[in-house]
């Protein structure tokens, strides 16, 4: 395959343009938009007893679709804007490679919302007006996060938006398609799945600041320093654990402390994000324990609301 870039003529394999597909998945981040739809899944068994693997599966599947989307429009962007050049310290992307073009990348992401909004018009079915607002959202704000002159990454709203929709917002939609019913219980969940994603966010924030300054990507760290981005990261990692509590008090007993043999861990990750202000390149290594976090307490909450002692309600 041959493309032209400002007037050179690059020779790119078949090989090299699948290997570029595959790295703008970013499949390590999907596992973040899955677990707030286990943890609504959870509680829904857990006081209703129900399970629908189409129902669930089409979740999942839309769920996938739109994130992936996300991803592919957030790398032609930052690509395009500038965030994503030779000196970028995180992960290297396609575009940066010269694998794939923006081009091909904004019809992939045009590709993936059309799978969802397929998928989705059978939950909409199921769920109704109120679904049918959450997957509109979803489906403009996959585009919005990087694209457009006001876009959430750009402004410093991001952290809003991946406390929203990846926490209070998939967690209570999940466990109304599977029961009917809007739930206290599920808004608790949502505000844990919400935090432990947004100090996944930070990490990166923290990492990119430099390059996102130049960019003029205007995070909340690059708007008030590293120090506050340290702060919110704190709050974002260690509030899950005050909110095991409220699943005590309805009734799953000492069970719901379980995600607690997890603090030794977080104290240990709490560290090694202040020695990566010295070394930089050991911020790879602090995302990779952060994501290890998030997925161990998502699977220890998780069991925790399904094997209670009480049940839920």
């Amino acid at each position: 395959m041959v493309f032209v870039r400002n007037n050179d003529v690059s020779y790119i394999t078949f090989k090299q343009v699948i290997f570029g597909w595959i790295l703008s998945i970013r499949f390590k981040p999907l596992i973040v938009g899955v677990g707030p739809a286990l943890i609504g899944i959870s509680l829904s068994f857990s006081g209703w007893n129900y399970f629908s693997w189409l129902l669930n599966g089409s979740i999942l599947f839309c769920i996938f679709c739109i994130q992936i989307a996300t991803h592919f429009f957030n790398d032609a962007f930052d690509f395009l804007k500038g965030a994503d050049d030779s000196a970028r310290k995180g992960p290297k992307r396609a575009l940066q490679k010269g694998w794939l073009t923006p081009s091909q990348l904004f019809k992939g992401g045009v590709f993936c919302l059309s799978l969802a909004t397929l998928t989705g018009s059978y939950l909409v079915w199921q769920g109704g007006w109120p679904v049918f607002f959450i997957g509109v959202a979803s489906l403009a704000l996959a585009y919005f996060y990087t694209g457009g002159p006001y876009s959430l990454a750009y402004t410093g709203l991001a952290d809003i938006f991946v406390f929203l929709f990846f926490g209070l917002i998939p967690v209570a939609a999940v466990f109304y398609l599977n029961t009917g019913y809007w739930d206290e219980g599920a808004v608790v969940a949502g505000l844990q799945c919400g935090f432990l994603a947004l100090s996944l966010l930070l990490v990166n924030n923290l990492r990119d600041e430099e390059e996102d300054r130049k960019a003029q990507k205007k995070t909340l760290v690059v708007r008030f320093g590293r120090k506050f981005g340290t702060w919110e990261w704190t709050l974002a990692h260690y509030l899950p654990y005050l909110f095991t509590s409220y699943w005590f008090f309805k009734g799953l007993g000492m069970v719901v402390f379980l995600p607690l043999i997890l603090f030794p861990f977080s104290i240990y990750l709490h560290s090694l994000l202040y020695k990566a202000f010295e070394k930089e390149n050991i911020y790879s290594r602090v995302f990779a324990f952060t994501l290890l976090h998030y997925l161990l307490f998502i699977f220890l909450l998780s069991f925790c609301l399904v094997s209670g002692e009480n049940g839920l309600f």
